[in-house]
């Protein structure tokens, strides 16, 4: 009867031990187990440059997944443009988003890998790739940059790849990458870049990227675009030595229009834009050692704008943006087709809506035409 009653309360620890461990997994596996299958999104379209044709990729899938980056071409590399995590949108997995949001506070979010940057440290008229914190976009470019950028093919993991993600949760992990011509790209110090009219501009990266930047000389470029016209500069990777311990720089890139400094920086950095007041602006690497083994630089360069128009006689600039241009007749005068004071210029894809060199020419407003 002794060995009964021991036996007895043994066998229900170890029933009641049973039973908890199967609750539990279920409850682990209703959390993880995909209610429906996950799903791949792949698009591409062929970028005519003015030296041949670029890739253009955008890819969607789950982040627990292997992206595996190529180009079709053996002569191009890849340029990473944009990459977000995004946490609220887990049923690209399969999963059941409810439990999982449920569940984000567990999952250790730092603010240093979300979109919002830290911006103390730059100067110049800049402008971040977006303005507004949103709160499940996570941007990750930089650990795709370190990885993927400047290489003919690529494969990614998120988790082993991106610093601090391993308590993130499958999500979806947008993707957009160009696969540019090696003939296309600006490699080459200290020469005068002809910005060509068209969305997509040109492409400029520093010599020995991704591997090295070099120093000891000097080494700058000249960015030039028709009068009237304003220059974009946008760095989609930037990565040279970091700041000393006071914040000082010992290799810099700067920008500069007029004497003026637009933009400077050092360190690390992705998606930053840069606009010019004019149609001319420099761009300097600066570096202290021959070879530093950083991967340097990868930018685009843009037009912004339309070609320089004068006036029409009789009348004078009442209004100008970089979409548009107003023209306002002088007092008493009209244009003599719309018989209005004012002529509006609209500005798309680097041209005006109207053909310049046939805006007439104000008139009184009594007099017949």
């Amino acid at each position: 009867m002794a060995f009964v009653r021991r036996t007895i309360p043994n066998v229900i620890l170890l029933l009641l031990l049973s039973f908890l461990a199967t609750m539990t997994e279920r409850a682990i596996c209703r959390l993880i187990v995909p209610t429906s299958p996950s799903y791949f999104l792949r698009t591409t379209k062929a970028v005519k440059l003015s030296t041949g044709n670029m890739e253009l990729v955008e890819e969607e899938q789950c982040s627990d997944r292997i992206l595996r980056l190529t180009c079709r071409s053996l002569k191009a590399f890849i340029f990473v443009l944009e990459a977000e995590y995004q946490s609220n949108r887990t049923s690209i997995c399969g999963y059941e988003s409810q439990r999982l949001i449920a569940k984000k506070k567990k999952f250790k979010l730092g603010v240093k890998n979300s979109r919002v940057k830290d911006t103390r440290q730059l100067r110049g008229n800049y402008i971040k790739d977006d303005e507004e914190e949103e709160r499940y976009l996570f941007d990750v470019r930089a650990s795709f940059n370190r990885k993927c950028s400047g290489q003919h093919h690529c494969r990614y993991n998120l988790s082993s790849d991106h610093p601090g993600t391993t308590y993130w949760h499958p999500a979806a992990l947008r993707l957009k990458y160009a696969c540019v011509p090696e003939v296309a790209v600006c490699k080459y110090c200290n020469v005068e870049v002809r910005i060509p009219k068209g969305n997509e501009g040109g492409y400029l990266k520093s010599p020995g990227y991704p591997l090295y930047y070099p120093g000891g000389y000097s080494c700058g470029w000249t960015f030039k675009s028709s009068p009237g016209e304003r220059i974009i500069l946008t760095f989609h990777d930037l990565n040279i030595r970091s700041p000393e311990a006071d914040g000082s720089c010992i290799d810099v890139v700067r920008v500069r229009e007029k004497g003026n400094t637009l933009f400077e920086r050092c360190g690390i950095a992705a998606g930053i834009k840069i606009i010019s007041n004019s149609s001319l602006v420099t761009l300097d690497l600066i570096a202290s050692t021959k070879l530093y083994p950083a991967r340097g630089f990868l930018l685009q360069y843009q037009v912004l704008g339309c070609p320089n128009i004068s006036a029409p006689n009789g009348s004078y600039i009442s209004y100008d943006t970089v979409t548009s241009r107003t023209f306002s007749c002088k007092s008493g005068a009209v244009f003599p087709d719309t018989r209005k004071e004012n002529r509006i210029l609209e500005c798309k894809n680097g041209k005006w809506n109207e053909t310049v060199d046939k805006l007439p020419t104000c008139v009184g407003k009594k007099r017949k035409i």
